[in-house]
């Protein structure tokens, strides 16, 4: 069951994880510099107000990039909550980062001890397995290939930190709503609307979902008790709530999180452990 949650804890949070990409800005120009030459008989559906929404969410992604907090190292330690309608457990997670190189995970089960660590790298997944005593190898396309979800080491570290991760999608609308800014993102297979509170400039919400109507499968995530870091807002609390054949929620609670503090990453495999 460990090896299940945490499986599933890596999944859900990576699903919503597509790399970061200037594209955004690129795609959603060419949309509107095209939309602009049509013949007049269209021009009147691209009006200056929607324009402007394209222009106001250009700007907000900006503003969204240039807060990203600059660190070399990260600790973080959370207790995770897990349910769906026939169970529910508890674990605790350690994350240690050192920024574009290593990714370091443990996990534990309830009262204590670890079931599972796992070390990701740019190229490579590793996974030591201690309730079955195995060891799992495989490039990082493993992940995509084996759940068909777009991920690559670098979503998968923004993610983790807190740092703003966007699919690459044009902007297909921007507007308020409720004292907050809403962003809605597309490609060709998902949906993605953010929400965005302006003090301190963070997203609140996230909701992701494949195909044309948000009925299919889709997650939301929820970033609350955001606190003030040097500088930089980080979210302390994050749910997330997985909706396709059944319900799956997690609730991610950091207990413990620092910056630039170096870090080890102990990765000892035992001899009688076997290969996968």
């Amino acid at each position: 069951m460990q090896k299940y949650l945490f499986v599933l804890f890596v999944l859900c949070t990576i699903f919503a994880s597509c790399k970061t990409s200037k594209k955004i800005v690129s795609n959603t120009h060419n949309q509107v510099d095209s939309s602009a030459q049509v013949d007049s008989s269209t021009q009147n559906i691209i009006t200056n107000n929607s324009i402007d929404h394209f222009t106001k969410g250009i700007e907000l992604l900006d503003s969204l990039r240039s807060g990203i907090r600059p660190y070399t190292f990260f600790y973080g330690k959370l207790k995770l909550d897990f349910k769906t309608a026939d169970e529910s457990s508890q674990g605790t997670i350690y994350i240690r980062i050192k920024k574009d190189s290593l990714i370091w995970v443990s996990l534990s089960g309830p009262l204590g001890f670890e079931g599972l660590r796992m070390m990701i790298r740019p190229d490579t997944l590793l996974i030591m397995n201690h309730m079955d005593k195995t060891i799992l190898l495989r490039p990082i396309s493993y992940i995509e290939e084996t759940f068909h979800i777009p991920i690559d080491y670098f979503a998968i570290q923004d993610l983790m930190i807190g740092n703003a991760i966007f699919n690459d999608s044009m902007i297909s609308n921007e507007y308020p709503e409720n004292g907050l800014t809403i962003l809605k993102l597309q490609d060709h297979r998902f949906q993605n609307k953010v929400f965005v509170q302006s003090n301190p400039l963070s997203i609140l919400q996230n909701i992701l979902y494949e195909g044309i109507d948000s009925s299919s499968r889709n997650a939301v995530f929820t970033y609350s008790h955001y606190e003030d870091f040097m500088g930089y807002p980080f979210s302390t609390e994050r749910t997330i709530l997985i909706q396709d054949k059944s319900a799956i929620q997690i609730e991610l609670n950091f207990k413990q999180y620092s910056f630039n503090k170096p870090q080890t990453f102990p990765f000892n495999i035992p001899k009688n452990y076997s290969k996968k």
